[in-house]
């Protein structure tokens, strides 16, 4: 055997209990779970006192959106999280498919695209591209909707029409049949609002047929969260399709009561037999770009001309008059600036002290920082229940997702400020999840690793059985925890010890091992 982890206590993914076991690895793959005293291997770990459970899988990631895939290939916070797979693609944003490069500009509301070389267009010459890199933990993707649409619309807010349709279905296509695991749609951003049933059907049909993911960041997370849902349900319920609802959460003290209809949709569509699924992040603020708490008017026509509209006085008055008395009110002063583009004297400070500092309000603060920063600004608001957030924990169509990126120490000397999630999401979600909640230590698990996996589509990842990849993650139930945080996001979790990817061990006690034996995960078939 290659290796071979002895004493441990084994949760294997499947939702069952935990059992003392050793797990023998060959070849990258699973080949036994027993008894293995006679058997020699190259490295023997032991995992007494400690728990032994698949490598987690992120099902809602954006280390392409944020860019950190091709900037920091190694994804040492996921890896150190103890993930090993996760899928990009998503929110209605994806690398590829790009009908001319410069259209990787759809992701730079999220990231910083300078000192990126784009040398690919198809979504298989994507693929071939990051197969290159010296990954750290192996990544999947979807084709992101507003990457379509943009190829053939750019940033027209006006309907596909059958022609375009017809376009971005052939993009799709061909995606699909090069290794994309489905499709994101995004209708809460600029490019993907203006997109209706007639042109979501087609595709949505053509990922079914494909026994492919659909993965939705809902249109709207507050006061109309109850629609948005059945619009993504009406779909689901014609197609049949695999869906995925990323980062659920009910935004805003004020629309915090539909939680419960929340749940009673899915759950009726749960009993109708319907493959719908959720994820959640463990915190309770979100992370979101600036620009969605602005009028819808306000955004059309893209970043540019948004911004004239803000060094404009009579429509700037009038946005700011807007957002005062608009569905954000009661958040504003709960803001705080996470990543910018130019200024980063602002990342990381509360609104409330920038406008403090600068004698104005809220909405006329975030104004300022927008401009100051061209258009590019991310940050943390405080919109998440704490009670709803445990009922979706606890429900059994959801999952433990980052809905974050890859980084390392590097950049905490850059203007990022990503969110905690991106160092800490599932830690704090196993520490709070079944150290403070009392779920049981195998559910949280199942969510994390078997549960995803089949729903992406991942045949052979997700749990520790004979034939499965070695994707392991060893760790201490009694401290394993995030130290990341919003005023200093930048620290590692403890109580992971182990990280496993493709039977190759990539984090050890002493830190990282050095090798990168993460892959491209292709679809099948």
């Amino acid at each position: 055997m290659d290796i071979l982890i002895k004493n441990g206590t084994v949760l294997d993914g499947t939702n069952t209990p935990a059992k003392q076991t050793d797990i023998a690895i060959s070849n990258g793959k699973i080949e036994g779970v027993g008894s293995f005293a006679d058997i020699k291997a190259g490295d023997i770990i032991d995992a007494q006192g400690l728990f032994v459970a698949p490598g987690f899988v992120d099902i809602v990631n954006h280390s392409d959106a944020y860019l950190t895939i091709l900037k920091t290939p190694s994804s040492e916070s996921l890896l150190r999280q103890g993930i090993t797979t996760a899928l990009l693609g998503n929110c209605g944003s994806s690398l590829a498919p790009l009908i001319r490069g410069e259209l990787i500009t759809s992701v730079q509301k999220w990231g910083d695209i300078s000192g990126v070389n784009i040398n690919w267009e198809r979504f298989s010459e994507y693929l071939d591209a990051l197969s290159g890199f010296n990954l750290g933990i192996n990544f999947a993707s979807l084709v992101g909707h507003a990457t379509l649409r943009r190829g053939f619309l750019d940033h027209s807010m006006e309907e596909a029409g059958e022609a375009n349709i017809k376009k971005m279905s052939r993009l799709l296509s061909d995606a699909l049949d090069e290794g994309a695991f489905g499709l994101s749609f995004a209708p809460a951003y600029l490019h993907g609002r203006p997109a209706g049933k007639n042109e979501l059907l087609p595709l949505v049909k053509m990922v079914a047929e494909r026994k492919g993911l659909f993965s939705v960041h809902l249109r709207d997370e507050g006061e109309k969260i109850l629609d948005s849902i059945n619009e993504v349900l009406d779909l689901v319920k014609e197609t049949g399709v695999k869906t995925e609802i990323a980062h659920l959460k009910v935004s805003g003290p004020s629309s915090w009561h539909l939680a419960k209809q929340v749940i009673e949709l899915i759950d009726e569509a749960i009993k109708k037999d319907l493959p719908v699924h959720f994820d959640v992040y463990p915190y309770l603020r979100s992370y979101i770009v600036l620009y969605l708490l602005f009028p819808h008017w306000a955004q059309e026509g893209g970043r540019r001309v948004m911004l004239n509209r803000l060094k404009e006085n009579k429509e700037r008055a009038k946005i700011i008059e807007e957002m005062d008395n608009g569905p954000y009110k009661e958040l504003l002063g709960t803001i705080r600036i996470g990543t910018v583009h130019r200024d980063k004297t602002f990342a990381g400070k509360k609104i409330a002290e920038i406008a403090s500092n600068q004698g104005v309000s809220y909405a006329e603060a975030l104004c300022n920082v927008m401009v100051a920063n061209e258009g590019r600004v991310s940050i943390f608001m405080a919109d998440i229940s704490k009670i709803n957030l445990q009922g979706f924990f606890a429900h059994q169509a959801s999952f433990i997702a980052t809905a974050g990126a890859g980084y390392d120490m590097s950049w905490s000397s850059t203007n990022e400020f990503p969110h905690p999630r991106s160092f800490g999401a599932f830690p704090r979600a196993l520490a709070i999840g079944a150290r403070k909640w009392n779920m049981p230590w195998e559910n949280l698990i199942s969510k994390m690793t078997s549960e995803p996996a089949e729903h992406i589509g991942l045949s052979d990842r997700g749990k520790l059985m004979p034939g499965f990849m070695a994707d392991v993650v060893i760790f201490d139930p009694k401290t394993i925890a995030s130290r990341s945080r919003f005023k200093n996001p930048f620290k590692y979790p403890v109580g992971i010890k182990y990280v496993l990817v493709n039977g190759k061990i990539a984090l050890n006690p002493k830190g990282l091992s050095g090798v990168y034996a993460g892959r491209v995960i292709k679809r099948k078939g």
